[in-house]
């Protein structure tokens, strides 16, 4: 299996850096990707961060296609300019996807520790299932960082699935998920290359072992 990550959709609507910028892809590239995977059953999709373009863009274009996405939010940017407010998350929940914890503030998960992780992987889980009225069982790790007293909290919190930026395929055994970030600086021939490659046992060796590395940090 192999699941694909998007961020923003359309115009860039607050001031970025450089790394975020890549992140957001126009709707023509967004409509290319998922009249591709449509068909596909190997394919799961996901999107971070809480734009105001999930609903705007995204939503609809998924619609049409009678495709699911798991969208990753942020609690605190609940209902503050160019993120979702709460009828908008509603309104994904009703269309029948799954809403996913993204952390509160947006922290990389990698070194944090006491209050500040249990504001992002708790209390942040807590205030989502609040607003859906429904559990909370993934999270997806900001930044793609984690390490192994994180990822220890986040098994102690029984999240059923914990998504991260390692690129590669997955197996739907995964505790620890790998996902395909999908770039603007990347073409329709990349994402199906990333889709459809398939690494050798070379190169499955070393990216588990890299993954293996980062949980033992």
């Amino acid at each position: 299996m192999v699941i694909l990550n998007f961020h923003g959709i359309g115009p860039i609507t607050r001031d970025i850096d450089a790394g975020e910028k890549d992140c957001w892809i126009n709707l023509r590239f967004l409509e290319e990707i998922l009249d591709y995977v449509a068909p596909r059953k190997d394919i799961k999709l996901t999107v971070d961060d809480g734009n105001e373009s999930d609903v705007t863009f995204l939503l609809p274009a998924l619609k049409e296609r009678n495709l699911k996405c798991t969208f990753f939010l942020c609690s605190d940017r609940t209902d503050k300019p160019t993120f979702l407010d709460k009828d908008q998350i509603l309104e994904i929940r009703s269309a029948g996807m799954s809403i996913g914890n993204h952390g509160k503030y947006h922290k990389s998960w990698k070194g944090l520790t006491g209050e500040s992780l249990l504001e992002e992987i708790l209390e942040s889980k807590e205030s989502l299932e609040l607003l859906i009225a429904d559990s909370i069982t993934a999270a997806a790790c900001p930044f793609g960082g984690y390490d192994r007293f994180s990822l220890k909290q986040l098994k102690k919190l029984e999240y059923d699935k914990v998504y991260t930026s390692d690129a590669g395929r997955c197996s739907p055994s995964d505790w620890l998920t790998r996902r395909n970030t999908i770039r603007r600086s990347m073409s329709i021939g990349d994402v199906k290359s990333i889709i459809n490659r398939k690494p050798s046992v070379i190169q499955e060796v070393k990216m588990r072992t890299k993954t293996l590395i980062k949980r033992l940090r």
